[in-house]
């Protein structure tokens, strides 16, 4: 049972506003999620895309959070369905994720090229890691400008960390979406 706190938590992380700026279903279902796909959601807060991709997937899902609250959270919300929480992907076995989701994370890290590193380990062949970032300018809320990463300076980290620019699209007038997969 949640506590009032993590029903706090989930409310803020799952606002009506966030989840239509975030499409969770659509964004998933858009970039093709396919039905045994096995996912990780890297940086899952409350589980917003995991959610959605119950719905999308009968494969394998992981939900990754360093924070031992959003675990919390994960592990009351998804014990009984087919729901993997971790702190960390070091457990994920290699080459074992067809699609890797990093939504408003990567701004967030202190090593970019470790994560690359690691979502490069955990993908499939043929995978695909999807990243959702603010867009680099000022908009009415997101981190800081200075945290920001245009779609120019997302595609060189990527790019330099060995993924290769699939497609993107802007979910709307905060944030934008990119699609990778390996070389």
């Amino acid at each position: 049972m949640l506590t009032k706190n993590e029903e706090r938590i989930i409310n803020k992380l799952e606002s009506d506003i966030r989840v239509g700026s975030l499409k969770p279903f659509h964004t998933l279902n858009f970039i093709g999620m396919k039905p045994d796909a096995v996912f990780c959601d890297i940086g899952a807060g409350s589980g917003l895309f995991v959610d959605a991709a119950l719905k999308l997937t009968t494969g394998n899902i992981f939900a990754v959070d360093i924070s031992d609250d959003m675990r919390s959270i994960l592990e009351k919300r998804f014990a009984d369905e087919n729901v993997k929480i971790l702190k960390d992907t070091s457990t994920i076995e290699d080459n074992s994720c067809d699609l890797i989701l990093l939504s408003t994370v990567m701004h967030e890290l202190d090593d970019v090229q470790a994560m690359n590193s690691e979502v490069f380990r955990i993908m499939a062949p043929g995978g695909r890691v999807v990243i959702i970032e603010f867009f680099g300018d000022r908009t009415d809320f997101g981190p800081p400008l200075e945290e920001r990463l245009s779609k120019i300076k997302l595609k060189d980290i990527m790019s330099a960390g060995g993924f290769t620019f699939e497609s993107g699209f802007d979910l709307n007038e905060y944030l934008y979406c990119q699609v990778y997969y390996d070389k």
